[in-house]
């Protein structure tokens, strides 16, 4: 797939040396969700292996799943 035809949806840093990036994109008419772990090596960031993509209709599932675990209380002990 060619870069250009994907679309950053979310970057956020999870740490000064990491940050998780999703883009999407299209292939066939068909959706996907590509949610990828990215590290610093210097002053450029490099995509790891680790990541996975989610299909048109795990998409859906995803955005239920992520308000759910929003909505459960924590416990703090």
């Amino acid at each position: 797939m060619n870069a250009a035809n994907k679309i950053p949806i979310f970057n956020f840093e999870r740490s000064e040396t990491e940050q998780v990036r999703g883009t999407a994109w299209r292939h066939r008419g068909r959706k996907y969700l590509d949610c990828r772990l990215f590290v610093r090596k210097g002053d450029r960031w490099i995509a790891t292996r680790e990541g996975i993509t989610f299909r048109e209709h795990e998409i859906q599932r995803l955005q239920t799943a992520a308000e759910l675990a929003i909505a459960l209380p924590v416990k703090i002990d």
